[in-house]
């Protein structure tokens, strides 16, 4: 508090994606963030949030406390979709101007996609995300793995993320790849130094992406099309769960709830698609 006056001729605070891995430093961020912009919009700065997870109504009390306050505090809120700013409307303060912003494209556009397999070639597919989504990506592997539809072909899957994530999958699936030889894993980690060339080096050598989410998961509703869009601007047929905000993209991905199913669909009517 000695050097808040450090503070006292900012035009503009930009509040970006929180997250904290354990409790006790989300609650020290909520008290930081809440007293900054506190403190901050009597003085005259326009406090600027970005909005791009449905956190405010979060299952944390803590996550949600601070994103109930931030939103008072907001003079400006900036949403990733549309899908968003309807599921948080009803918060948003009378006060506060809006605004939908897409993510910005993360990969060049590469049409060039993967070519036909050879007769000893495996489907090569991609996925690539956060820590906080393995959970989807582990129970969409397992349906996919025990899927008797699939039995008969090849796939390699590769796992672009953390080097924790890494860490931790390797583990998983040592134990999985052993029981079903026909599929295979390749654990690539995230190089935050080397982007986004590695990102569309990965995309570029292979044919389908997964996107597996939950349509019911209120921590999803609303999300970016961002990890879509990247994946078809790579040269990848995307195979997304139905979240509201990939609708607006329907027509050049394929979407629902059967990965195993809809897989199948890919590989077979891969070169139409």
């Amino acid at each position: 508090t000695d050097d808040i006056k450090l503070y006292e001729k900012i035009d503009a605070c930009f509040v970006g994606k929180l997250s904290a891995n354990t409790e006790s430093i989300m609650k020290r961020m909520t008290e930081a963030h809440i007293f900054l912009l506190s403190h901050l919009k009597p003085q005259g700065t326009k406090n600027i949030i970005t909005y791009c997870d449905n956190h405010i109504e979060s299952e944390n009390p803590t996550l949600r406390h601070l994103y109930k306050r931030i939103f008072e505090l907001a003079d400006i809120l900036v949403f990733p979709s549309k899908s968003l700013y309807k599921i948080a409307r009803k918060y948003i303060p009378s006060t506060s101007k809006t605004m939908v912003i897409h993510d910005h494209c993360q990969v060049r556009q590469n049409f060039n996609f993967c070519l036909a397999l050879t007769n000893n070639e495996r489907w090569k597919l991609i996925w690539f995300g956060s820590k906080r989504n393995l959970n989807y990506l582990l129970n969409a592997h397992d349906r996919l793995i025990s899927s008797s539809i699939l039995k008969s072909q090849e796939h390699e899957l590769t796992i672009v993320a953390s080097k924790d994530s890494i860490q931790q999958l390797s583990k998983i699936f040592e134990k999985k790849i052993k029981l079903t030889p026909n599929w295979s894993c390749r654990l690539v980690s995230w190089d935050p130094m080397n982007q986004p060339e590695q990102l569309e080096n990965e995309l570029k050598r292979a044919h389908i992406s997964l996107i597996p989410s939950d349509p019911y998961d209120n921590k999803k509703a609303g999300v970016s099309h961002n990890r879509l869009v990247d994946s078809i601007r790579g040269g990848c047929i995307a195979i997304a769960s139905p979240l509201d905000s990939y609708k607006d993209l329907k027509k050049i991905c394929l979407l629902g709830n059967d990965f195993p199913l809809l897989l199948k669909y890919a590989t077979d009517n891969y070169h139409r698609l």
